[in-house]
């Protein structure tokens, strides 16, 4: 039904192993103090030596997976290394907590602030145990150790007031809840699967608002809408990550419905969130089109007015249509995956230096900087993108070459 898909395929893997690896493997390592740089130019010239904690677990993460999902090249292994060692130092606060901001040296600029720093350490572990053969008894008891406390803190009023405006709750604590009680199963098994399970639900049929036909950051302390201040905003690029979630475990459970669910959040979010005359997914909208009085968001390099065009947005959003287009068999998720992959190759890739771009005005004519890399980018959404578009794409192509014969 989809033609073009194994090139398609092809042409990402080229794109994940000539343009976007190569970008970050060759200068992400602090040799000399260890850990990862993070600030890039767009032709890869360091300019701010910062450690930012999110990408202490992201970067872990990242090249464990190369190193698990593409072949075990040391070098891969080494980088991850790199992020294993951090959380032994200064990185870790104690009591499953970590620190959002370190400079080269270590030393603790910004505490813990962000629950999500703790939830990409954890996710960088549990990747980094696989690619070790899950054979370091220490490293098993330390996941343990530091599920058990994130999993609690996720919970914790006092970290949700920090996350969430009074009386709200937000999505992205559900969806980094799931991710992280997923991925948890290559390690401590089935452990963490009511965690799954029930972020599920809630995603697809709490924040998911079958009233409303709309998918919602914000919801109310009784699990409804609150169409008032921000639970009025929806978040495209959070919505079609977890949609994609979803669909992953329904891939593996089973679970159709999971699947089907997601397809119709899906068109929701197109529906409310796509540029119709420009391309590509805005970076936020207003549940009645009133995006113009939402907030711009502060990026560092940019601040990011509501249609503002942003990588990881893109990145969700091409994974989100390919899975639901062939996993749903739905022409119309594949007709946007195609206009999304032209926006997105057109827009953000860069082909000169590899890796993308970060930000595009709402025409996309324009980038709105030249930076691959700060506190909010570094090697996670793009490359995981890549990556899972070439291998889910290629085990469909083989599927469908094998029903042929």
């Amino acid at each position: 039904m989809f033609k073009g898909i194994g090139d398609i395929a092809q042409d990402y893997r080229r794109q994940l192993m000539d343009e976007i690896i190569p970008f970050w493997q060759d200068r992400v390592l602090d040799e000399k103090h260890g850990g990862y740089f993070n600030y890039f130019t767009r032709e890869g010239n360091l300019y701010d030596t910062l450690k930012p904690g999110w990408f202490v677990g992201r970067t872990m993460h990242t090249f464990a997976l190369f190193y698990n999902e593409i072949e075990k090249r040391e070098k891969w292994l080494n980088i991850a290394s790199a992020g294993r060692k951090m959380l032994d130092g200064s990185f870790y606060a104690g009591a499953g907590r970590f620190n959002k901001m370190l400079d080269q040296n270590g030393k603790v600029l910004e505490g813990t602030t962000s629950i999500f720093t703790d939830c990409f350490a954890v996710k960088g572990l549990y990747e980094y145990i696989v690619a070790c053969g899950n054979s370091q008894e220490a490293d098993l008891q330390l996941a343990e150790e530091l599920s058990r406390h994130l999993f609690e803190n996720m919970k914790s009023a006092d970290i949700l007031l920090t996350e969430c405006p009074h009386g709200l709750q937000k999505h992205t604590m559900t969806f980094m809840s799931l991710t992280v009680a997923q991925e948890s199963r290559k390690v401590l098994g089935d452990k963490y699967q009511y965690v799954v399970d029930e972020c599920i639900r809630r995603s697809l049929y709490e924040f998911a608002s079958d009233e409303h036909q709309a998918a919602f950051e914000y919801i109310g302390m009784d699990g409804k809408p609150v169409l008032e201040g921000a639970g009025r905003i929806l978040d495209p690029g959070h919505t079609m990550e977890a949609l994609w979630f979803a669909m992953e475990e329904g891939m593996l459970s089973g679970n159709d419905s999971y699947i089907k669910r997601a397809g119709q959040v899906l068109d929701w979010v197109i529906d409310r969130s796509y540029d119709e005359a420009y391309g590509g997914f805005y970076h936020l909208s207003d549940i009645d089109g009133k995006a113009e009085k939402l907030n711009t968001v502060d990026y560092g390099p940019v601040k990011a007015d509501w249609d503002c065009k942003i990588w990881w947005v893109q990145c969700e959003a091409l994974l989100a249509l390919a899975m639901s287009a062939v996993l749903n068999n739905n022409e119309r998720h594949w007709q946007y995956f195609l206009k999304q992959r032209e926006f997105t190759e057109t827009v953000f890739r860069d082909k000169e230096y590899g890796e993308w771009y970060a930000f595009a005005q709402p025409d996309g004519k324009k980038t709105l900087s030249n930076l691959k890399g700060f506190a909010g980018k570094g090697p996670y959404h793009v490359p995981r993108c890549i990556l899972r578009l070439a291998l889910f794409l290629e085990k469909y192509n083989q599927t469908e070459r094998s029903i042929k014969k």
